[in-house]
């Protein structure tokens, strides 16, 4: 088994407790501010793209995805990347507006391109696959 899906797995099993029913990208936003707020504690700073609506399971609901690379931590955007790509982490929508996170992976990209099956495609590091690191990978999760 590949280390993003036993982080899905055991993401989903231990984070299932949703946000505060007024959940919006927002909110979403400040409990990663919180999180994040030991690690930069000098300077944090959320760039273009940090947290967008995607769609990841093809409801009504949107979904967002956060992207650790474009996140400015005590004044490097390296913070949380490295040779496999950077932390992004999945928080679904839920029809009362509020959020649970469903997975945090180390990706280059996660690409949700087969919303009506609920799949999306994950990018990877060659290690991810049992390859070289220098050889991408990819991976579709459900």
């Amino acid at each position: 088994m590949s280390l993003p899906f036993l982080r899905l797995i055991s993401t989903l099993s231990v984070l299932l407790a949703p946000f505060p029913a007024a959940a919006d990208l927002q909110s979403v936003l400040q409990e990663e501010r919180t999180s994040l707020a030991e690690t930069c504690s000098d300077t944090m700073q959320f760039l273009d793209g940090f947290a967008r609506e995607v769609n990841v399971n093809g409801d009504a609901t949107p979904d967002i995805l956060v992207d650790y690379g474009r996140l400015s931590c005590n004044g490097t955007q390296m913070m949380f990347c490295g040779s496999a790509g950077c932390t992004q982490k999945i928080y679904l929508g839920r029809a009362d507006g509020s959020h649970v996170m469903a997975g945090e992976f180390l990706a280059y990209e996660l690409r949700f391109d087969r919303p009506s099956e609920g799949t999306f495609l994950a990018v990877l590091h060659g290690g991810s696959c049992g390859r070289a690191g220098v050889e991408t990978c990819f991976e579709r999760y459900a």
